[in-house]
């Protein structure tokens, strides 16, 4: 796992100055001193509310007919939602804003709606011992009849294919797709495939520096590898 990404490892991954301090280097504690706690209400609650009521020490439970409305930083021991998280551009407050926890379970008929377009959010499972009894520790995800919903910045394609060959030390990637209209922006992170027969080569991620009004994209360091870029032309009045 030595080639794995972790954006908040990455210097130039933007995450929140915060995050790394509340979160990633909070200390492991025993799940038997995290206290559950049961939000109380009906309707919608603020985040500021919801940490007012909830901290690092604590299993927070939101109940059904109570829903959570993520406007500011969240960081608690654990979180069960078995009523509803709403999280979009308008009930952010901030242009970034995290949450983060040790496990994040919906249960139930719990629902998580997630629409982010405009602004930046994070996610982070931090690794600070509490355990759910389904999904264990440092997860993310639904059990019984619940619904995750998580939409991101909306985008033409997410894939293209190279319209020329790259070869070690080139530092610009020419798509047959123009990225332009792809909805692909300055300081998106992307990766190129291996292309060499019987599963030989390696991957290369870069970020793009550059996009050019003819699509030519400007990559952050020259490619290591050999890119080919043959294709076969998909037939007339169809995409390729």
């Amino acid at each position: 796992m030595a080639a794995s990404y972790s954006a908040i490892d990455d210097p130039d991954g933007n995450s929140p100055d915060n995050l790394q301090s509340e979160c990633k280097d909070s200390k492991s504690i025993p799940s038997s001193q995290l206290t559950p706690i049961v939000i109380k209400g009906y309707g919608n609650i603020s985040s500021d509310q919801f940490m007012s009521l909830c901290g690092p020490n604590s299993i927070c439970i939101i109940p059904d007919g109570l829903t959570l409305q993520v406007n500011k930083n969240i960081n608690v021991g654990a979180l069960i939602v078995r009523g509803k998280v709403e999280w979009t551009d308008i009930t952010q407050a901030d242009q970034v804003v995290f949450l983060c926890a040790g496990f994040v379970a919906i249960e139930e008929s719990g629902i998580w709606d997630m629409n982010i377009q405009t602004k930046a959010s994070w996610i982070y499972i931090k690794d600070n011992g509490a355990v759910h009894e389904k999904l264990r520790s440092r997860s993310f995800g639904g059990t019984d009849n619940s619904m995750i919903n998580i939409k991101g910045k909306e985008m033409t394609r997410t894939w293209s294919l190279l319209a020329q060959t790259i070869s070690p030390g080139d530092s610009t990637m020419k798509l047959l797709h123009n990225p332009n209209y792809m909805n692909w922006n300055v300081g998106d992170r992307i990766a190129i495939a291996p292309t060499e027969k019987s599963s030989y080569g390696t991957a290369q991620s870069f970020k793009i520096m550059e996009i050019d009004e003819d699509g030519t994209i400007l990559l952050d360091q020259v490619s290591t590898g050999f890119h080919q870029a043959d294709f076969i032309p998909a037939e007339t009045g169809m995409e390729p």
